[in-house]
């Protein structure tokens, strides 16, 4: 997990349920989730090449509708870089994010 340094401590850990469930009402990112493999494998690039949404969407993880912008964005701005389709979000009745 190469970019671990850009993100706040705890900002992933390991769930020990289904690797679909990407963040829980706790917070916490499931780092088994596409979306953090994703974000930690390219966390150096996306800082450099989409600073703004890097700091503002990415960070702090607040809303799936702002993420799953960012990660649009990201996939038409740069092929080569567009995340995994399990990285895109939903948000259930309980706040608990799945991927679609």
């Amino acid at each position: 997990m190469s970019g671990s340094f850009l993100f706040p401590p705890l900002f992933a850990i390991p769930y020990r349920t289904d690797a679909t469930l990407a963040r829980a009402p706790s917070g916490v990112l499931n780092a088994r989730h596409p979306l953090a493999r994703w974000l930690l494998a390219n966390a150096e690039t996306l800082a450099e090449a989409f600073p703004a949404s890097f700091e503002q969407v990415f960070r702090p993880l607040r809303s799936v509708d702002a993420i799953n912008t960012a990660l649009e964005r990201i996939a038409r701005r740069r092929p080569d870089l567009a995340p995994p389709p399990g990285a895109y979000l939903r948000q259930d009745e309980k706040g608990r994010w799945w991927s679609r």
